[in-house]
């Protein structure tokens, strides 16, 4: 559910700053970028004073003027991409240098949180035949699309609440140009090639904006589902009695039996879908007949291995219908698409192969709508409470384990 970030508007600090190929430890825990509000305008500037510097064959190329600027869509990503801007750029010793964009782009991605660092991967994409172009008198400087070789990259929150913002860190190695001498005034070292040793450091400040007003922006850790195998059938059945309870009229609604289906194509994910299934359902006294339509519950794992939350996701159209039989009049309870608040704690269970996860979920504020029920109308204090067991298996039905860290 996380979706992706898209920043438009970002300095060649944060070019170079989020260009680095810094390769993440498996077992660390990932993380990422958040925000207070669905709409955020980014804001960036220069992290203290004179500290971005590129280095090439040629010399040191440095800017003194740094702003960002950018707006994305989502709370949540693991990825960014962002154009860059700048000025007051010197380079090899001349001052007033152009740097053009050409249109290219920085993207980055979350990648672990080593210790209490939060690191992650970057590139750089331009579109066809466009490279990052530096005019120095005597020598151009261009920087392709490419994933540098080596350097870190750290992300670090500040302040709290609504003043959350983030620094980036920057130190990196194996940064790709070419230098192309200018006719009249050569002063290029390597002209021609493609040279893979340009270093840069630097840091930048990123802050979030809404409506005039500071909004927090900020990197969380995440814990990941883990698996023994590269495709993973999950199935679960319920540990203790899954209940949905809708305010005082209608009571609550019990399962005898409730079953959850879902599939992962990675060793790795952050979060997981699960489709459920109940029957045997009673509730006022009643028979109750739930039918998912196609709803799922997905389960993001949070910032500790131990907790996460649940969203109801139904395809286009689709609600989850929950109707109590022979009920004066009829009565059908509706639960679509949300958010809902509370949390699910998760807990491993087994070892080896046969590890499988326990969740138990404590969901509150649940949406719905009554049609009919004596008393038709909306409510939001819908409550769902239950724990399932859920269990991994490999393409040829063999028990694999599961885990989340």
């Amino acid at each position: 559910m996380a979706a992706r970030l898209k920043i438009l508007g970002i300095t060649l600090v944060a070019t170079l700053a989020l260009s680095a190929g810094v390769a993440s430890v498996a077992s660390a825990t990932g993380f990422k970028f958040l925000s207070e509000k669905p709409s955020t305008i980014l804001v960036g500037k220069q992290h203290g004073v004179n500290t971005d510097v590129l280095e090439t064959n040629g010399g040191l190329v440095t800017c003194n003027e740094l702003t960002y600027s950018g707006a994305h869509s989502g709370m949540e990503a693991t990825e960014l991409e962002l154009s860059p801007k700048w000025s007051n750029c010197s380079a090899f010793g001349f001052i007033s240098v152009p740097i053009d964009s050409e249109g290219c782009k920085y993207r980055f991605t979350t990648g672990a949180k080593e210790g209490s660092n939060f690191e992650g991967s970057t590139d750089i994409t331009c579109p066809e035949g466009k490279r990052i172009d530096i005019t120095a008198p005597g020598c151009n400087v261009t920087i392709p699309t490419q994933t540098p070789t080596g350097g870190k990259i750290t992300y670090t929150n500040l302040s709290s609440g609504s003043t959350r913002e983030i620094t980036i860190d920057v130190a990196l190695t194996g940064i790709h140009y070419i230098e192309d001498e200018i006719s009249g005034l050569p002063n290029c070292t390597s002209a021609g090639v493609t040279t893979t040793n340009g270093t840069y450091t630097g840091a930048l400040l990123l802050t979030g904006e809404s409506e005039n007003a500071h909004v927090g922006l900020w990197v969380e850790s995440q814990s990941k589902l883990h698996s023994e195998a590269e495709h993973t059938s999950l199935t679960g059945s319920q540990s203790t009695t899954n209940v949905y309870t809708f305010g005082i009229l209608l009571g609550s609604v019990e399962c005898e039996v409730a079953t959850f289906d879902g599939t992962v194509t990675t060793k790795e994910v952050t979060e997981i879908t699960l489709k459920p299934a109940y029957s045997k359902c009673t509730g006022v006294k009643r028979e109750v007949t739930t039918h998912m339509n196609g709803c799922a519950y997905v389960i993001t794992f949070g910032e500790e291995a131990s907790s996460g939350k649940l969203d109801i996701e139904c395809p286009s159209g689709e609600v989850i219908e929950t109707t109590v039989d022979a009920f004066p009049g009829g009565c059908t309870i509706e639960i679509g698409s949300q958010s809902p608040g509370g949390s699910v704690d998760v807990k491993g269970e087994g070892s080896g192969k046969t590890r499988d996860l326990v969740l138990t979920w404590t969901i509150e504020g649940i949406k719905y709508t009554r049609s009919t029920c004596e008393a038709g109308g909306e409510g939001t204090n819908g409550a769902l409470t239950g724990s399932v067991t859920v269990k991994g298996e490999n393409k040829s039905a063999e028990q694999v384990g599961i885990w989340v860290e």
